[in-house]
């Protein structure tokens, strides 16, 4: 979708501002779909203008399109061209008390009583707690973001945690339907991986069960 070799900087209200020259180049490598979207795009804007403003979510929707296009890994050219996007969640979030900090009244406790004796107890305790913490953490990382999960919405993107045992370790998927494995998503997947590294014993606590 997006490449590299190109300055941008960010607004006072959180647009992103691109020259003519720039967007043409992002319209030259992008997949046909997203041609046509970037097009659309530049249609709604000044016709004159020196230089095309895309909205933050117009740059979130490009993060959750990136992938590998031609040889070019189009999300590593994203995290270069929109640094301050990428660090508006990952550089406010570095511990479990960040969290808790940035959801206040709105974190989720959990409480059940086990049997200590019963290791199976123990362990499934600790997976259901870990989950409990994993929705916090996702739900700091979306308020940082300020998005709202909609599972109504069967375009917006959603992203999972999830742990291959065939020595794949912790990785991540994605779903747009309305339908989902767990309510626990992150609208983003820099943000899950960004959480699955920081957090990584917490995740492995709630997939080791």
């Amino acid at each position: 979708m997006l490449a590299s070799g190109f300055f941008i900087f960010k607004t006072l209200i959180m647009e992103y501002k691109l020259t003519r020259a720039q967007v043409a180049h992002i319209h030259s490598i992008a997949c046909s779909e997203w041609q046509g979207r970037i097009t659309n795009w530049v249609k709604k804007q000044d016709l004159f203008a020196d230089t095309l403003t895309f909205t933050k979510d117009e740059v979130q929707r490009m993060f959750d399109a990136a992938g590998n296009h031609n040889g070019i890994d189009q999300r590593a050219e994203l995290k270069k061209l929109f640094p301050d996007f990428v660090k508006d969640s990952t550089d406010k979030i570095q511990s479990y008390e960040d969290v808790e900090k940035i959801l206040g009244d709105e974190i989720i406790e959990f409480n059940l009583k086990i049997n200590a004796a019963r290791e199976e107890h123990t362990k499934v305790s600790n997976s259901m707690a870990a989950l409990c913490k994993i929705y916090n953490i996702a739900a700091a990382y979306n308020k940082l973001k300020n998005v709202t999960l909609d599972w109504k919405n069967t375009s917006q993107y959603k992203y999972f945690s999830y742990y291959d045992f065939s020595d794949g370790g912790l990785l991540c998927f994605w779903r747009y339907g309305a339908d989902s494995p767990t309510g626990v998503a992150f609208a983003n997947r820099e943000d899950l991986l960004d959480a699955q590294s920081k957090f990584k014993q917490i995740f492995l606590d709630f997939h080791m069960a």
